[in-house]
Formats: structure tokens, C-alpha cells, sequence
């Protein structure tokens, strides 16, 4: 009777086995080729292969990397990252995804994440082929750190068509009561008024790291807006950084000055400058926190009643994590300072503020990636207003959301949705706008040697 329970159980086994043995030989005769393209060095017919099933393998960890491999061969180490980053996310220990990932760091000079994924290897788990692969990046990562540059320069060209419900940012209301003005007061081009526009701008930055711990950095933005109805509230802005920044490990430490000068119907109305000081941690998987200390010097072109200086401080926390495989990211913080006016008799403009923010991003696919944000400011100024003769309350509240779909390499498409909504105790201040746009964005970059 054991006998032939021994046999039954044996032939059981068996059959189970057969089911699954073709599976597994049919999974690895499936990714034979494109590993065989890739070992042959001919990176370019196995990226072909792969993108052929993107759609049905993407997310998985045996396909991902296989991508990757596929896309550093191919010089495209972005989309490299991005895959890596996937099969990370699902299997953290990878070690040759970890590997491939510190050698494309190190070679376009972002040493710090290079050591952050070498971090994750021990000599004991790595064969001898790794170990050589390992101590070939370490030496780049010496060799990149010891040496000022690449020079990093980034940038895009964009135009949009949109509309805004509220050009003027006025409040709802053809006139108003007004208590230190009799009777109602007629608000006219000044009320509420939504209009089609057309916007075109552009931006560039610059990284350049000067040794391992020290790197200058700047920004620069312009941007047109013109309407089609209000031609007397056409905006243009311009906006320019530099910074220095320091690191220390896994620490930053920098310091930022700023410019912008702003111009409506041709005319300007507004600039300020000032500066920024700032702390960064980077955590290993990542996420980050920031926290930082601004100041702007703002001045009124034809209404220096409303010139002041404005201090905030704030913290800024990024989380990076998976969502559906996918990779996501999500940054909230919080911030509070004062604005004081320049002008004694001004002191209605001096007002206390704190805020918050909250963002979200989400990779849908490889090229689909969709953002959301949402953001608060609570203000209460100092003396009374003079037109209302009380203490002015402002909540100011800003939603939006907005997808980027990429066209190719350097094209992209934008459309985006925003809601702002200022409630004041005072009318007059009280206003909302929804703006929507379709941005058709060229980018560019450029990495000196």
C-alpha cells in the first residue's frame, strides 16, 4: 500500500512538473534574443526587439532590464535610469541593475548618486566581474570629483493658447459699495472679464559644478502674454537666478540671488529682487527634505504705497515611491513669514502670512506623466485699510493639474487646468480665475565634456 501511495504521490509531482517546466522554457527562450543582441553588441536590434513589447512587459523587472541595458547601449541614459528605476522600485537588491545605474551617474558626473547606488553593494554578494565593474566606477567617481565641469546647460521653448476667466483679476461685481467713498463706485475695466491669449516663452539653466563639494548655478525666464480683447492687460515677466551652492555628503548648503521684473500693457508695474538661503538632506532612497530662508525687496513702478519687503521662512519634504509599478513623487511643506512697508504712512500694505503646498506627480506611462498641486496663503494685515477702515483678511487658494505627453525626444504637448480663488472679508480684493492652457513645449540640453 506505501508502494503504490509512493507511486501515485511520485507521478503527481511529475505532472505538476510538466505543467510548469514549458512555462519556464518558454520565459527564457523569450528574452534568449534580445539578450544574445545585447551580448553580441548589437544594442540597437535588441532596443528595436524590446520596444516592440513595451506595452505588454513594461514593469516587469526581467523586461525593464533588459531595456536598460538596451538604452545605455544605446546612448540614451535617461531612459536607461527610468527603466532601472522600475526594476529598483520592485526588487531593491538588483545588484547588476544597482551597478548599471552607478556607472551612468558617475559618467555624466553625478558622483553623489553614483555613491548612493554603491552604497547599496557589499564586496561579499558581488562576483569578481562586479567587483571590477565596481572599483572601475569608484575610480571615475575619484577622477570626476577631482576635475570642475561638465558644464550642464538645459533649457526650453514654449507657446500656448488658453483662456482666462479673469484678465483684470478683479472681483465679480460691475460696482461696489464702498465705505470711504459714497455711494456704489463703478469698478469698470477693472471688474471681472475672461479673454482668449496666446502665450510664448522660454527658459534656460545652467549647472556648473566648480570641484566635488562646490557648483554655480543660474536660471533665467521671459514670458509674453497678450490677449485678444485686452490688449491694456498684456503681461510679460522676466525672472533671473544664480546661485552657490556646497556639499557635504548627503547635505546641502546654498545660497541664491534673485530678479524679476514685471510688465503690463507694455508698461512696468512691479520688480523686485532678493535672496534665498537654503539646507538640503538627500535620504538614500531618494526623498529629500529642504529648508530655506528668502527675502524679496519688492518696488511699485507707479504705486510705491505697496512697496515692502517680504521674509519667509519654509520646509519642503519630496517622497519618492511606486504606485502600479509606476514611479511617482510627492512634495508638501509648509512656510510663514510678514511683508513690512517701505513707507510709513503704508502700513496697511505690512501683513502677516503662512501657507502650505502639496504636489503630486505620476509617470502613467513612459510618456504620459500627469501633475497635480495644490496650494494655500492665509494673510491678515497690520493696521486698517484705508478704503474699508478694518483689518484686511485674505485666503488664497490655488488647485490645478496638468499632464505632459511626450511627442518624441524633444517635443512635448502640455495641456493644464488651474483654479485661484482669493476670499477676502473686503469685496473689493475678493476675486477667482480659472485659467486653462495647451502647451506645445521644445526642449533642449546640452553636457560639455
Amino acid at each position: 500500500m506505501n508502494n503504490i501511495s509512493g507511486i501515485v504521490l511520485t507521478t503527481a509531482c511529475l505532472a505538476i512538473l510538466a505543467t510548469f517546466v514549458p512555462v519556464w522554457a518558454e520565459e527564457e527562450s523569450h528574452w534568449a534574443e534580445p539578450r544574445r543582441l545585447l551580448e553580441s553588441g548589437r544594442e540597437q536590434d535588441a532596443l528595436v526587439l524590446l520596444l516592440k513589447e513595451e506595452e505588454q512587459y513594461i514593469g516587469l523587472p526581467e523586461y525593464d532590464f533588459l531595456l536598460a541595458r538596451a538604452y545605455q547601449g544605446n546612448g540614451q541614459w535617461q531612459n536607461a535610469l527610468f527603466a532601472l528605476e522600475r526594476v529598483l522600485i520592485i526588487e531593491p537588491t538588483h545588484i547588476p541593475a544597482r551597478l548599471i545605474a552607478a556607472g551612468i551617474h558617475a559618467a555624466r558626473g553625478k558622483t553623489v548618486w553614483a555613491r548612493r547606488e554603491l552604497a547599496y553593494l557589499s564586496s561579499e554578494t558581488l562576483s569578481s566581474d562586479m567587483q571590477k565593474e565596481e572599483a572601475r566606477i569608484r575610480t571615475l567617481i575619484v577622477k570626476e570629483e577631482a576635475r570642475p565641469g561638465p558644464l550642464r546647460v538645459k533649457g526650453s521653448l514654449r507657446t500656448s493658447i488658453g483662456f482666462d476667466s479673469n484678465v483684470t483679476y478683479g472681483p465679480d461685481y460691475d460696482s461696489l459699495l464702498i465705505p470711504a467713498w459714497s455711494g456704489y463706485t463703478a469698478l469698470g475695466s477693472a471688474a471681472n472679464d475672461g479673454d482668449k491669449f496666446l502665450r510664448n516663452g522660454g527658459e534656460a539653466s545652467f549647472q556648473y559644478p566648480l570641484n566635488r563639494k562646490f557648483e554655480l548655478s543660474g536660471y533665467g525666464d521671459l514670458s509674453y502674454k497678450a490677449h485678444q480683447k485686452r490688449n491694456d492687460v498684456n503681461e510679460a515677466y522676466g525672472n533671473m537666478h544664480l546661485g552657490l551652492s556646497y556639499r557635504s555628503g548627503n547635505d546641502l548648503f546654498g545660497i541664491t540671488g534673485m530678479l524679476q521684473s514685471y510688465w503690463v500693457d507694455n508698461n512696468p508695474y512691479s520688480s523686485y529682487w532678493g535672496g534665498e538661503s537654503y539646507w538640503g538632506h538627500i535620504f538614500d532612497a531618494g526623498s529629500s527634505v529642504i529648508g530655506y530662508l528668502r527675502y524679496m525687496d519688492y518696488t511699485y513702478s507707479e504705486y510705491d504705497t505697496y512697496d515692502g519687503g517680504q521674509t519667509v521662512a519654509g520646509l519642503n519634504h519630496l517622497v519618492r515611491f511606486s504606485c502600479a509599478g509606476n514611479a511617482a513623487t510627492l512634495r508638501y511643506g509648509l512656510y510663514g513669514g510678514f511683508m513690512q512697508a517701505k513707507k510709513a504712512d503704508s502700513e496697511d500694505v505690512s501683513h502677516n502670512l503662512w501657507g502650505g503646498l502639496a504636489d503630486v506627480s505620476y509617470l502613467v506611462t513612459p510618456k504620459i506623466k500627469v501633475l497635480a498641486n495644490l496650494k494655500f496663503e492665509q494673510r491678515r494685515h497690520e493696521a486698517k485699510d484705508p478704503l474699508y477702515t478694518d483689518i484686511r483678511r485674505d485666503q488664497w487658494w490655488v488647485v490645478g493639474i496638468s499632464a505632459t505627453y511626450k511627442l518624441g525626444d524633444a517635443w512635448s504637448l502640455i495641456p493644464a487646468l488651474s483654479h485661484t480663488w482669493n476670499d477676502s472679508n473686503m469685496a473689493l480684493y475678493e476675486y477667482k480665475r480659472t485659467l486653462f492652457t495647451i502647451t506645445l513645449k521644445w526642449s533642449f540640453s546640452y553636457e560639455g565634456q
